[in-house]
């Protein structure tokens, strides 16, 4: 059985995109999972404890990611327009390490900085 905060994420995915890894973390002081996948962030926002409900928060393309930082038990996300985005995590370093390694596995698309 598929989790659903898995399921939304993959249901917001293009053709040809993928789930690659998925982290619990907060975004705006909601709980849920910071899900990478081939082509994009996203944040998947989980409510409840018997009967779990998902609302997709945050989706951003790699390509509109300007820098991601990491700040005190939070990654920022700063888009290339400005805007800015922070989702706290135990597993920060794990982030970085993934999408990194997306970073070196795609060509031909920018992808985001991560700066410690």
């Amino acid at each position: 059985m598929v989790e659903k905060w898995r399921e939304l994420a993959e249901k917001n995915l293009e053709t040809g995109d993928r789930v690659q890894s998925a982290w619990p973390a907060q975004h705006n002081r909601q709980g849920g999972y910071i899900v990478l996948s081939d082509r994009k962030l996203l944040f998947v926002a989980e409510k409840g404890l018997l009967s779990k409900t998902v609302s997709l928060e945050l989706t951003l393309p790699y390509q509109k990611i300007g820098k991601t930082e990491i700040e005190t038990g939070s990654l920022i996300f700063t888009e290339v327009t400005g805007s800015k985005h922070a989702v706290q995590t135990v597993y920060l370093h794990a982030v970085k390490e993934k999408m990194d390694e997306l970073a070196r596995g795609t060509s031909g698309r920018t992808t985001p900085q991560i700066a410690t």
